[in-house]
């Protein structure tokens, strides 16, 4: 795993495009209610339902792994 200048080495690692990954959910109902479930204000058959979202990357390895830090 690469790591960045001035990188703490306890610290959580980078992914390949050099940001940290991390996840939060929400831990109070009221959050889950706001930012989880679909409420009223959205089309009728989303309702009670969750929205997901995929970003696909296709990373150049080689290329990306030839790069300096700086770069």
């Amino acid at each position: 795993m690469r790591r960045w200048p001035g990188e703490r080495p306890e610290g959580r690692p980078r992914n390949l495009l050099g940001f940290k990954d991390a996840t939060g959910n929400p831990r109070r109902g009221k959050d889950h209610a706001r930012h989880v479930w679909a409420g009223k204000g959205e089309r009728s058959w989303m309702v009670d339902g969750t929205f997901l979202v995929v970003r696909k990357i296709r990373v150049a390895l080689d290329a990306w792994n030839a790069l300096s830090l700086e770069d």
